[in-house]
């Protein structure tokens, strides 16, 4: 005699197909765990070389402002020091020039002091009148160095050879002074 077969019910059926239907449909979106953990696991590897970056980023761009920051301090020191070596430049005038002036200033000394004894040992008219144009002639000289002076001496040294000039126009003026005198008191006893 056989054994007999349990009934399922169609209701039953129909719940066990829903159910693995829905297996199905959650399978198709999972992923086997170790799989999930492995990615993980690269993930977070991969957020740490992320950190490991972003670190070692703010670390370099520390350095860099740091040594933007002493290009530019050393930019503004050397700016600053062109512009006071420009200022001194420009008060200043090459030393042969320089030279050459003080040379002048050396010969219409000595052309003074020539005047001089000319004028304490003449007493002829031709004499006077040649002390007299070589006077005019002088300060004539004197004149132009002192505008060369105003034109290419600088700070000390132009001050120095400026009181020099000035003084030796004073003693030429002071001469030609005298000279007229001299010719004119030589032109009246001759008269």
């Amino acid at each position: 005699e056989r054994a007999a077969v349990p009934m399922v019910s169609q209701q039953a059926l129909d719940e066990a197909t829903a159910e693995v239907d829905d297996l199905k449909e959650k399978l198709r979106s999972m992923v086997p765990k170790a799989l999930f953990d492995a990615s993980q696991q690269n993930l977070n590897a991969a957020v740490g070389e992320v950190e490991r970056l972003r670190d070692e980023l703010s670390s370099v761009s520390s350095v860099l402002k740091a040594n933007l920051r002493s290009f530019r301090d050393e930019i503004d020191s050397l700016s600053g020091e062109i512009s006071r070596l420009r200022n001194v430049v420009q008060s200043m005038v090459p030393v042969v020039q320089h030279n050459m002036l003080q040379d002048q200033l050396k010969q219409s000394g000595g052309e003074i002091q020539r005047l001089k004894k000319a004028l304490a040992s003449s007493v002829s008219v031709s004499e006077l009148g040649e002390a007299k144009e070589e006077a005019k002639r002088l300060a004539d000289e004197l004149e132009r160095m002192r505008q060369r002076m105003q034109e290419m001496v600088p700070k000390e040294a132009a001050s120095r050879s400026k009181d020099e000039i000035d003084g030796l126009s004073a003693e030429v003026k002071r001469l030609q002074q005298q000279v007229e005198g001299m010719v004119a008191k030589e032109l009246a006893l001759q008269n």
